[in-house]
């Protein structure tokens, strides 16, 4: 066993060699994620428009929309100020409108207001 040990020691140059890479690792490892976590925070809000947004609610309405674009609409802020405040609005409908089936994202009251709110988007 401590000849395994010594060889591995001398592959590896040193015992204090190999704990300062793991140190410099680590640190790196870290920056990265530092790094990252400042990017998305500064990056993350969408840039959606008016018409965009009324077509997502309109295919999610229908069922034909991206199973994540809808999450991604409701979970990332928005930039335009009218559009967050929709967005908000959107997030709320489970709660005030809930759904009947398992499922659904509202009940049919909620659903009616979703493409009334993709109507008024798409004309202004």
């Amino acid at each position: 066993m401590k000849q395994y040990s010594k060889e591995i020691l001398e592959l590896s140059g040193s015992g204090k060699e190999l704990h300062k890479q793991e140190k410099t690792f680590s640190g790196l490892l870290l920056a990265t994620r530092i790094a990252l976590s400042i990017g998305i925070a500064i990056f993350s809000k969408s840039r959606m428009n008016k018409l965009d947004l009324a077509m997502l609610i309109r295919s999610f309405v229908s069922g034909t929309s991206d199973p994540w674009e809808w999450d991604d609409f409701v979970s990332v802020p928005q930039c335009e100020p009218e559009l967050e405040q929709i967005r908000k609005r959107l997030l709320a409908l489970p709660n005030e409108y809930p759904p009947v089936k398992s499922g659904e994202y509202c009940n049919a009251e909620g659903t009616l207001l979703l493409l009334d709110i993709a109507r008024s988007l798409a004309l202004s």
